[in-house]
């Protein structure tokens, strides 16, 4: 007999261990990512940003059908001079630091994100992370035609968590401090 789509995984639905295995690795990340948020102080991030309006940590149990967690550093997604860095959680596929940049921002091409290993954006809406992450929808070395100059720009990295929590909180602080000496001291 097998079984049909309309049908409950009632062995799954019971199953305690696997879901109290799935909620403790989720408090674990939120754990990362809130002690990440608050090794930044507000003052800090505005050296990179003037109208930055902090960090902010969010969750969500559906991207693409698959939990995720998010903080946001600055959150001015403003088009013209916004500057926004997105770390995404995203379970089954991955950690990866996201830099937004509105299209007036002077450092939104800046081949220093290439020389440190992020990946230009190729998508044509910066939200749309199943194509940018499961699709490979990035490039290290993006052509003139595939930058539009009237659009926002987004740069990704691939992060590689520990299983230590010590470490991986180390990693990225220290990825996000690399971003904010990439972006010096511009005030936008």
């Amino acid at each position: 007999m097998s079984k049909k789509d309309s049908d409950l995984d009632l062995e799954l639905w019971m199953d305690k261990e696997i879901i109290l295995r799935q909620n403790k690795l989720k408090h674990e990340f939120w754990n990362i990512l809130s002690e990440t948020a608050n090794s930044f102080s507000s003052e800090e991030i505005k050296t990179i940003h003037k109208t930055s309006r902090g960090a902010k940590l969010t969750k969500g149990n559906n991207l693409a059908g698959f939990p995720y967690q998010v903080l946001d550093i600055s959150r001015d997604f403003n088009p013209e001079n916004g500057l926004n860095i997105r770390v995404l959680n995203w379970f089954g596929h991955g950690m990866f630091i996201f830099i937004l940049l509105g299209k007036n921002h002077p450092k939104k091409l800046d081949d220093a994100f290439i020389d440190t290993g992020f990946k230009f954006c190729l998508t044509n809406s910066e939200w749309d992370y199943k194509r940018l992450i499961q699709k490979d929808s990035a490039t290290q070395n993006p052509k003139d035609s595939e930058v539009d100059p009237s659009k926002v720009v987004q740069w990704m990295l691939q992060l590689t968590p520990t299983s230590s929590s010590t470490d991986t909180i180390t990693m990225l602080r220290d990825k996000i401090k690399k971003v904010f000496n990439l972006l010096g001291s511009h005030l936008g």
